[in-house]
């Protein structure tokens, strides 16, 4: 069966080692003995009254906690994005669709022998001395 997901990758707490993990919901329940490193995704189980109840997706922490979202007005996590697992194991198909939009938002690149910016009458790759192509040349080199 198929449910929504929300992810949320931890954006705070990297002066001070990571995010504060709990044991339950309220400020007064165990910390756990390690923090939630700046960097990590995670997968919201639960939420309330500012707190996020999680399972660790990828990155370093507790495997599961609570953490605050936000402290003295600073977001500690960014929501990712809304996806559909498919399954219990889901550590790669959870970032797959992240990595979907990446891959479809890339630009498209020609495998011809000869690259659009090579000088006209250039039989193949040459020098540019340490000059890269811009865009406006290669637009320029299609054109003609």
């Amino acid at each position: 069966m198929s449910k929504a997901e929300v992810l949320w990758q931890v954006v705070g707490g990297a002066a001070s080692g990571g995010l504060v993990v709990r044991s339950g919901a309220s400020l007064t329940t165990q910390q756990a003995d390690l923090r939630l490193a700046n960097g990590a995704i995670v997968r919201q189980l639960e939420a309330k009254s500012g707190r996020l109840r999680y399972e660790l997706v990828r990155g370093t922490g507790p495997s599961t906690g609570w953490v605050s979202l936000c402290l003295h007005g600073r977001e500690l996590l960014k929501r990712r994005s809304a996806v559909q697992e498919s399954s219990k194991d889901a550590g790669t198909e959870v970032l797959a669709p992240l990595q979907k939009d990446i891959v479809a938002s890339a630009p498209a690149y020609s495998m011809s022998p000869t690259p659009p910016w090579a000088p006209q009458g250039s039989p193949g790759y040459t020098s540019y001395k340490g000059q890269c192509p811009t865009a406006e040349d290669s637009a320029r080199k299609r054109a003609t």
